[in-house]
């Protein structure tokens, strides 16, 4: 399922049709406030995955803070029975997810950069984009 739950179309007239990915279900509201939104589709705004019961249970800032410090403690005991092998393979894959994303990181502002470079409205006076 897409990671993006909502993307918004400008339509023709000015209105804002709202097209949510998992139902397919077209909606066109002017405003479109987050409450709205989860009115509007079945789950709520983010409804990817586990974050869906989240969204759908509202929670008091107490249960929020409740719940993060269940997690926390679980994470902890998680973090104090592992073995140095498991520990190792976690790093390693904490560091690969770090030089994945800062390679995406890269491409997506050299795309950025080649995008607003073709379509600036200034003369080109030759000069290469060049990227470090």
């Amino acid at each position: 399922m897409a990671a993006r739950e909502w993307t918004f179309r400008e339509l023709h007239n000015g209105e804002v049709a709202h097209v949510s990915f998992h139902s397919n279900e077209v909606g066109i509201k002017k405003e479109c406030t987050t409450d709205e939104r989860r009115d509007f589709t079945k789950y709520g705004t983010r409804a990817v995955g586990r974050t869906r019961k989240k969204i759908m249970r509202e929670e008091t800032p107490e249960q929020r803070e409740a719940r993060r410090a269940r997690y926390r403690r679980y994470q902890q005991e998680r973090l104090r029975r592992e073995t140095p092998y498991q520990r190792m393979k976690r790093l390693e894959n904490l560091s690969r997810n770090y030089y994945r994303r800062k390679r995406m990181r890269e491409q997506a502002l050299r795309r950025h950069t080649e995008h607003v470079l073709e379509h600036s409205t200034e003369v080109n006076l030759g000069v290469e984009p060049h990227f470090d």
